[in-house]
């Protein structure tokens, strides 16, 4: 009895621990900047501290010997891309257009999971000043702009529960570039999130078995073929 209090103690203490919300504020004001906070922890998670370099240590140089040695260049190796990493090197008018466009994106493929169902958006606040050469020339990227982001943000506004917006796309006939400030913060719990994370594997395992059914009931069915067209 003793231990079955114990374990319903530590379940109960699990669940409840699951279901404080995590906070997500995401910002961008020249600079980009992305933070956590869970209870009384608060984790800048970009941009990161920067590493300090170690000294490289010379190599000794070897005496050239008479045979002429073939040198190999290495080849170049792919580097996977980070999305925040991307954001922030790309970062400015153009990168928050593509941020908002993905983003659109992944809630649209993931909208039928609990952590999006279940996502809050606190905050939601954007700032774009669209600026240009004339005044002709602002008139027709704004009406770009408004065409390209707009959809985009109706999708997000109409599928996401955002409790406070401020969205406001002008042109800016005195400025001399595109200016673009974003504010988002989120809230989700850690339950709904872990959920959707066991549903996806549960999912896939199923699909595993079913394909794994499928073929060895092919390879039987094509024994028994083979049986009877050799007559045994």
């Amino acid at each position: 009895m003793l231990f079955l209090k114990i374990l319903c103690a530590v379940i109960i203490g699990v669940i409840l621990v699951l279901c404080i919300p995590v906070t997500v504020l995401a910002q961008y004001d020249e600079k980009f900047e992305v933070k956590i906070k869970y209870l009384f922890l608060s984790l800048r998670v970009f941009p990161a501290g920067e590493k300090k370099k170690k000294p490289k240590k010379e190599k000794k140089k070897q005496k050239p010997s008479g045979k002429p040695t073939a040198e190999k260049s290495p080849a170049p190796k792919k580097k996977k891309t980070n999305p925040l990493l991307e954001f922030y090197n790309n970062s400015g008018f153009s990168g928050t257009l593509k941020l908002i466009r993905d983003v659109a994106g992944i809630v649209k493929k993931y909208l039928g999971s609990l952590f999006i169902r279940h996502l809050v958006v606190g905050e939601l606040f954007l700032e774009l000043d669209v600026a240009g050469k004339d005044s002709a020339d602002v008139a027709e990227k704004f009406g770009k702009i408004s065409a390209g982001v707009c959809p985009s943000l109706a999708f997000l506004q109409a599928h996401l529960k955002i409790k406070s917006r401020d969205i406001t796309i002008r042109p800016d006939f005195l400025g001399e570039k595109s200016v673009a400030k974003f504010r988002v913060k989120l809230r989700f719990k850690p339950f709904w999130l872990l959920n959707s994370t066991i549903y996806a594997a549960v999912k896939l395992l199923v699909q595993l078995i079913k394909v794994a059914v499928v073929n060895s009931n092919a390879k039987k069915v094509k024994k028994k073929y083979v049986r009877k067209s050799t007559g045994q």
